[in-house]
């Protein structure tokens, strides 16, 4: 007996351990059950959390699409002219910024009807290669006229109809009847058409309309976004692994598409999922999520798990304990061990999944906060606290949150009521979505704009357990509201005062424009390029009605425009392409009309200038001068015939006084003859001054009127010859008492002159010269020449005669002006005038100054044969020089 009492013993001592056990684990698994309830709703409340967190997460990513598009097609409407680098500058920062998946952006514009004028337009405004390509089967056209690639990708080639997108034309509709930015159907971009079916992908535009002042339409600034990338990354960020994510967008047929999924926990066996709503723009998309129990609240969470688990190590250890009061110690200690073990292992599960909990936190680029239902705030991600500047968690009752983060109204001086506040509002049932708020703090002491977004957390039943808030950051946006709005003003005061200049300009051209009409001299302006800006009515008289679309080379074809020989200008000689190159064209005398009754026209034309100093354009006046021409020939040749009936008489006067000076030289050689003589001696004097009077004025017209014959003159040789000539006569009859004269003559060049009237010129500077030196003193005279600018000679004759009186050094180029009248100097006062004339007939200036050591020096200006080489007009006008 006492042998079997030992393993008696030990069966009690098992069964008594298998009871404990069994009743162990009874009461465990009537705790698990009912804690399995419990864990359930708590998965589905924080299942409830994190959807709405990603909910929030994908509504912010696209907020921030939608505000980029709706800011920069405002800055682009607030630009008066609307040009390709006013769009460069406004779609500069979209190229910098963050914006994946997005793949283009562009201006469009509506057309109908015949692009040509549309494409014209827009090529002047900057887009200079721009072909538009019209949807043959559309029946208003959507151009893409300006683009830029974004994220990297290559531009759009602008010409583009995105009247082949219905979905995009009808987004472009939309935004055109609202002011905010809008989100396309989605479908596969034009752009990606022609990719292979595997890389192409659903895509959207974002779209706002472009307007300008008064809301008045310009046109549409939409952005391409693939879906498929821009989606997986933001669900990508928004989920951290913990959910699996389905974002569904409306289609034209009105079933929903997947446009982007994350895989998440579980896969199909996932037993956790929600289907929410979420506004993209002025469409609805649905956002699934899914996800296990276990992810949610994973084992080490799990109540249930851990009331079964430690039941039922604890009926095991109660029965081990039980047990080993007869197997031994040692078994006890080792199941108590192993059960240490395994709460450990538990521990270390719980404490990863708050780590994997937090990690999601961390991720997200908006502040998130979550309140429970008395408002006290239990949770803040990183974004948060740094938005705020302070930690609202740390013990703060809800009335004290407001002024402890410094939260104020949009106008940033009203602090913000705690009543208020979105999370207090979502408490009591009521709607709280995009609130403005400023909040400013020893941490954000220049102040931080935001948007606070808040939805309540509800318990299976129903009830309110919480709320989650997501503050998004506008601080830079409303900075550039700001910025964008003091333009937007500065460019209305500069376009008020643009349009009173331009009032007050075209006030200023309506006058001209009547005083230019009121002339009857003819007056053209044209551009650079030689076309006829502005015609004054006598030149309208005589060009046809489309004057202003012709060349100024037309023009002068119209209107039968040629030389005086009859042979029409070269293209570069007209003075309008001549003052082009900037030249000065002065009264060069031209024809008009045909041979039959031709006009002569008296030409004048100048370069415009810009005040930076470049040539704009040229203005030419042609003046009549058909009369006057008419009326010279009349009067040259009244003063031939008068010439050569007031000669006749004379030559007879003469020849008779010289036979009678003849005769009595022979009948009365007395002193009663010789007085005769001298009378006599005194007609034929008058009749020789009569005959230079007659021959100067015949002069004076022809150097005045008569046509110029410019070509090659040897100046030398011609003063050789004038200087010869005079000096012959004086020599053959030399005054008693009087050395011979003494003339220098230096180097001379050849000019481009009329070799008759520059004759006419030097005889009588050279005469001059040696006929007023003082009585009794030698004749000395220089003659010399040299460069006077380019194409020009300056031929200086000095003397040491009498001079010039002081005050009529002006007045001796004058007809009839004698500056000695009574010093007994023989003369008409035509001679200097004739100079006056030749000098002026050839472009040039004459002058006179006093001689250093006495007498006067007389310069004159004439074109060398160097100006022959150049075209008419083309030699620039001497310099003055002395």
């Amino acid at each position: 007996m006492s042998s079997g009492r030992p393993g008696w013993s030990r069966a009690r001592a098992g069964v008594l351990a298998a009871l404990v056990l069994l009743g162990g684990l009874g009461l465990s698994a009537a705790a698990a059950l009912t804690l399995r309830a419990a864990a359930a709703d708590q998965a589905a409340e924080r299942m409830d959390q994190a959807t709405a967190t990603v909910r929030a997460a994908v509504a912010a990513q696209l907020d921030r699409y939608l505000d980029a598009v709706r800011d920069a097609a405002a800055g682009l409407g607030a630009h008066p002219d609307l040009t390709a680098e006013a769009f460069d500058a406004v779609t500069a920062p979209l190229a910098a910024r963050d914006l994946t998946g997005a793949n283009n952006v562009g201006f469009l514009t509506a057309g109908t009807g015949d692009p040509g004028p549309a494409q014209a337009h827009w090529r002047s405004r900057g887009a200079r290669d721009l072909t538009l390509r019209p949807d043959p089967g559309a029946a208003e056209h959507l151009y893409l006229v300006f683009s830029r690639g974004l994220q990297g990708n290559a531009p759009v080639r602008a010409g583009l109809d995105l009247a082949v997108a219905p979905a995009a034309a009808a987004a472009m509709r939309e935004a055109a009847r609202g002011s905010a930015a809008v989100v396309s159907d989605v479908y596969v971009l034009v752009a990606d058409a022609g990719l292979p079916a595997a890389r192409q992908q659903l895509s959207f535009l974002v779209t706002a309309a472009v307007r300008g002042a008064g809301g008045t339409l310009r046109g549409y600034l939409s952005m391409g976004v693939r879906g498929t990338d821009f989606m997986t990354a933001t669900l990508h960020r928004a989920t951290a692994g913990a959910l699996g994510a389905t974002l569904a967008a409306g289609a034209a047929a009105g079933r929903p598409v997947p446009l982007a999924a994350v895989p998440g926990p579980g896969g199909a066996s996932a037993d956790l999922r929600r289907t929410v709503a979420l506004r993209a723009g002025q469409r609805q998309w649905s956002l699934v999520t899914t996800t296990t129990s276990g992810t949610m609240l994973p084992a080490a969470l799990r109540t249930d798990l851990l009331a079964a688990a430690g039941g039922a190590a604890l009926s095991l250890l109660v029965g081990l304990l039980v047990y080993g009061q007869a197997s031994g110690r040692r078994r006890a200690e080792e199941a108590v061990a192993r059960a240490t073990a395994d709460l450990r292992a538990a521990g270390t599960q719980a404490r990863e999944q708050a780590d994997l909990l937090s990690s999601v936190m961390r991720t997200i680029s908006d502040g998130v906060g979550v309140v429970d239902r008395t408002g006290r705030f239990v949770l803040h991600n990183p974004a948060a606290v740094e938005m705020l500047g302070v930690n609202a968690a740390d013990s703060v009752p809800p009335a004290e949150w407001a002024a402890r983060v410094g939260a104020f109204r949009q106008d940033g001086v009203t602090p913000f009521p705690p009543a208020e506040l979105p999370l207090m509002r979502v408490l009591r049932g009521a709607p709280a979505a995009d609130v403005t708020m400023v909040v400013r703090n020893s941490h954000r002491p220049d102040g931080l704009v935001m948007t606070v977004s808040a939805r309540p957390l509800l318990a299976a039943d129903g009830t309110v357990t919480g709320a989650v808030a997501v503050c998004h950051d506008i601080t830079a946006r409303t900075r550039a509201d700001h910025e964008l709005a003091a333009a937007t003003t500065r460019l209305q005061i500069e376009l008020a005062q643009r349009r009173a200049a331009e009032a007050e300009l075209a006030e200023q051209k309506a006058y001209l424009t009547q005083v230019l009409d009121a002339l009857e001299i003819a007056v053209l302006t044209v551009d650079t390029e030689g076309r006829v800006v502005h015609a004054n009515r006598p030149a309208r008289a005589k060009l046809p009605r489309s004057a202003q679309a012709l060349t100024a080379a037309e023009a002068a074809g119209h209107v039968g425009l040629t030389l005086a020989d009859g042979s029409p200008p070269a293209g570069d000689d007209l003075p309008t392409a001549r003052a082009l190159r900037g030249e000065a064209v002065e009264g060069e005398e031209l024809r008009l009309g045909g041979p039959d009754r031709p006009r002569v026209v008296r030409v004048h034309a100048r370069p415009l200038r810009h005040e930076a100093g470049h040539i704009t354009g040229a203005v030419v006046s042609l003046y009549d001068v058909t009369a006057l021409r008419e009326r010279e020939a009349d009067l040259t040749a009244f003063a031939g015939v008068v010439a050569h009936d007031l000669n006749s008489p004379l030559a007879t006067i003469g020849g008779y006084a010289e036979l009678l000076d003849d005769e009595l030289t022979e009948l009365a050689p007395g002193p009663a003859g010789a007085e005769a003589r001298r009378a006599l001696g005194r007609v034929r004097g008058t009749v020789d001054r009569m005959r230079q009077l007659i021959e100067d004025l015949l002069a004076y017209t022809a150097a005045g009127d008569a046509p110029l014959n410019p070509g090659p003159v040897d100046l030398r040789a011609l003063v050789d010859d004038v200087v010869t000539t005079r000096l012959e006569g004086l020599l053959a009859r030399p005054a008693a008492g009087t050395a011979p004269p003494d003339v220098f003559v230096g180097p001379m060049p050849t000019l481009h002159a009329d070799a008759g009237l520059v004759r006419q010129l030097l005889d009588n500077l050279i005469g001059n010269a040696l006929k007023y030196t003082p009585p009794g003193r030698a004749a000395r005279i220089d003659v010399t020449a040299h460069e006077a600018g380019p194409g020009w000679a300056r031929i200086e004759i000095a003397d040491r005669g009498i001079g010039v009186p002081d005050g009529q050094h002006h007045a001796i180029f004058t007809g009839f002006h004698r500056a000695h009248r009574g010093a007994g100097y023989a003369g008409t006062g035509l001679g200097l005038a004739i100079c006056h004339r030749v000098a002026e007939r050839h472009g040039g200036v004459i002058g006179v100054t006093d001689n250093p050591g006495g007498g006067a020096r007389f310069h004159v200006t004439l074109p060398t044969a160097a100006a022959a080489q150049r075209a008419p007009g083309a030699v620039p006008a001497p310099t003055a020089g002395r």
